[in-house]
C-alpha cells in the first residue's frame, strides 16, 4: 500500500475524447493502493483567474503544491514531442522537489522514432537540418534527467513507484547506510546585472552562433545573459563520460542549474519538430514558474495561434478541434495554456521582444 503520498497525473488526457474518464479511472487505481490523488482540474469552481488560461496554470499550481510525487504520460503529442503541457507540469514538480516518474508505451531511443530524419554517418538531421542531439535516449535531457521513465501503461507506472516507496520504506532500518545529497542551491549572478536564461528550443553545436546573438542582443539591453550553450560555472562539465545517459543527465544538470540562477527565464516558444513546445524548454518554463523569485516571458515567432496552425475546425460544442479530434487551445492562445501566467511576445523579431520585456520590466520597478 501506498502511504501519506499524494499523486498528481498529468498527461494530454484532457485534449482527447473521452479523455476526463481516462483521468478519473487512473486516479480510483492510484486511490485502490492508497495514494491521495490530485487532477489538475480539481479546484475548477474556486481557482482564481480571468481567463481560461490563467484558471489553468493556477489550477495546477495548486493541486501540484500539495503533491509528494508526479506520474506523468509521455505519450508523443501532435508531432515528435510529448504534451507540451505535461512536460511543463514536470518541471513544476521536480522545482518543488517531487518525485518525479512518467510513463511510455516506446522507449526506443529517439533516433529510431523520429521519422523526418535525414541519416548522415552516425548522425540524424531533423527536416531542418539540426542534429538530433539525442538520438540514443528515449526524451531530452530535461526527460531523463528529472524522471524515472516506465515503459508501459499508467498501471506500470504506478506499480514501479508503490515498489520504491516500499523500498524506501525498508531502507529506513538499514544499519549503517548512509546517504549524502547537495540540496540544489541558487548562485547569484557577479555583475550586477540582471541575469537572464534564454531557454532555446535550439541546442547543440549547431546553435552557438545563434544563442551568442541572443546573448549580445541581451547585454545590449544592460543583462547578464546565458543559453543552453553556456556550461553552468557551478556544475562540472562531464562530457566526456561514454555513457549517454551521463552525459544528458550532465547537460539537465546545466539546464537546471541556469534556470535556478537566472532572475528572468525567457523560453523560445516556437513550434519544434511537431507542432509542440520544445520539452526542454517545456520543462524549464513549468520549472522556473515554480520559483516565485522569476520574472517569466515567453517568445514565439509565429503570430498565430495552435488553432490555426494545427488546422482546427469547430466542434460540436464550437471550440477547436484538430485532425484527430484533440482539442486545442482557445481564444487564440499560441501554445499550450499552461503559460497562461507568462507574459508572451509573438510576432516580432528576437530583439523587438528583448526590447519590449525591457521596458515592461522597468515599467514594474
Amino acid at each position: 500500500m501506498i502511504h501519506e503520498e499524494h499523486l498528481y497525473i498529468a498527461g494530454p488526457m484532457c485534449f482527447y475524447p473521452r479523455g476526463s474518464s481516462l483521468w478519473h479511472s487512473q486516479r480510483k487505481e492510484a486511490e485502490f493502493y492508497g495514494a491521495i490523488v490530485e487532477l489538475p482540474n480539481d479546484n475548477w469552481d474556486s481557482v482564481p483567474g480571468d481567463s481560461i488560461e490563467e484558471k489553468i496554470i493556477n489550477n495546477c499550481d495548486i493541486s501540484m503544491r500539495k503533491c509528494t510525487a508526479i506520474l506523468a504520460n509521455l505519450e508523443n503529442h501532435r508531432g515528435f514531442m510529448p504534451d507540451a503541457g505535461t512536460v511543463f507540469e514536470i518541471g513544476m514538480a521536480y522545482g518543488l522537489g517531487l518525485k518525479c516518474y512518467a510513463y511510455t508505451r516506446d522507449k526506443r531511443p529517439q533516433g529510431a522514432k523520429y521519422f523526418g530524419g535525414t541519416y548522415e554517418l552516425d548522425r540524424i538531421l531533423d527536416k531542418d537540418g539540426e542534429i538530433l542531439m539525442d538520438m540514443d535516449l528515449p526524451f531530452s535531457d530535461c526527460i531523463v534527467g528529472a524522471c524515472k521513465i516506465v515503459e508501459g501503461k499508467f498501471t506500470d507506472c504506478l506499480r514501479v513507484f508503490r515498489e520504491d516507496i516500499e523500498e524506501e520504506s525498508r531502507m529506513k532500518a538499514v544499519r549503517g547506510r548512509v546517504e549524502t545529497f547537495d540540496a540544489p542551491q541558487r548562485f547569484p549572478g557577479s555583475s550586477g546585472k540582471k541575469v537572464v536564461y534564454v531557454g532555446d528550443c535550439r541546442r547543440g553545436p549547431q546553435a552557438e552562433k545563434r544563442h551568442a546573438e541572443m546573448k549580445r542582443i541581451l547585454e545590449k539591453y544592460g543583462y547578464e545573459a546565458y543559453t543552453p550553450s553556456d556550461y553552468n560555472v557551478n556544475v562540472p562539465v562531464l562530457q566526456q563520460l561514454d555513457d549517454p545517459y551521463a552525459r544528458a543527465y550532465n547537460r539537465f544538470d546545466h539546464y537546471q542549474q541556469h534556470v535556478r540562477d537566472c532572475d528572468i527565464y525567457l523560453g523560445v516558444l516556437d513550434d519544434h519538430r511537431g507542432y509542440e513546445v520544445d520539452s526542454d524548454v517545456a520543462f524549464e518554463s513549468g520549472m522556473a514558474y515554480m520559483f516565485r523569485d522569476k520574472e517569466m516571458f515567453g517568445y514565439i515567432e509565429s503570430p498565430e495561434s495552435m488553432a490555426d496552425r494545427t488546422h482546427s475546425t469547430a466542434s460540436e460544442n464550437g471550440s477547436p478541434v484538430d485532425i484527430n479530434g484533440w482539442s486545442t487551445e482557445e481564444n487564440g492562445f499560441p501554445v499550450n495554456m499552461m503559460w497562461g501566467g507568462t507574459k508572451l511576445f509573438r510576432g516580432m523579431e528576437f530583439e523587438e521582444a528583448v526590447k519590449q520585456m525591457t521596458e515592461l520590466l522597468k515599467g514594474e520597478e
